[in-house]
């Protein structure tokens, strides 16, 4: 049976590192997909992931409710984010500047990847023009790879709340995609 993050935690507290390393392994995957949303590039969102799991390590006796550490990870890295945003002045990559990096690497790629980064460049241009209460909504939920009680725990809203939040999500970004 697999542990449970309060038991995680408490056994990171007592000295397992592997128990930590189970938590890492398990909100890495979200974690970084939050972060690349946010930041816009890998690196940047690998770096942002990194430092956020050495807080949260240092910090970890902080931490209230061991049950509650997605959320309190998920928090940790928004305000990673936003730190790394501010210092370059930014609120969010301009997107256009993305769109020209990739379009630069592109034209060594074959054209079948072409086509998927084609679509993926549209999905994240769609993406960012939701507002940000969708956007994080959705890019946690199907990007992240949280469940539908994670989601709504990290957001700190009920389920109802979280459905209807995805379906209106949902309904704007294919309505953005087909523009």
């Amino acid at each position: 049976m697999e542990k449970s993050d309060s038991e995680a935690v408490m056994q990171a507290l007592a000295g397992d590192s592997e128990a930590f390393g189970l938590l890492v392994e398990r909100y890495h995957g979200a974690l970084a997909a939050f972060a690349y949303d946010r930041l816009g590039t890998v690196a940047e969102a690998q770096d942002a992931v990194q430092e956020t799991f050495l807080r949260a390590f240092r910090q970890l006796h902080s931490l209230r409710e061991p049950e509650r550490f997605s959320a309190w990870a998920y928090e940790i890295l928004r305000n990673r984010c936003a730190e790394i945003l501010r210092r370059k002045g930014l609120e969010r990559r301009n997107l256009e500047e993305i769109a020209r990096e990739r379009a630069g690497r592109a034209q060594f790629q074959p054209l079948d990847r072409l086509d998927e980064d084609e679509k993926r460049l549209q999905l994240r241009e769609s993406l960012a023009k939701l507002s940000p209460v969708l956007r994080e909504t959705l890019v946690l939920r199907y990007f992240g790879g949280v469940s539908r009680n994670e989601a709504a725990a990290i957001l700190e809203i009920g389920l109802d709340a979280l459905d209807k939040r995805l379906e209106r999500g949902l309904r704007e970004l294919r309505g953005l995609m087909e523009r």
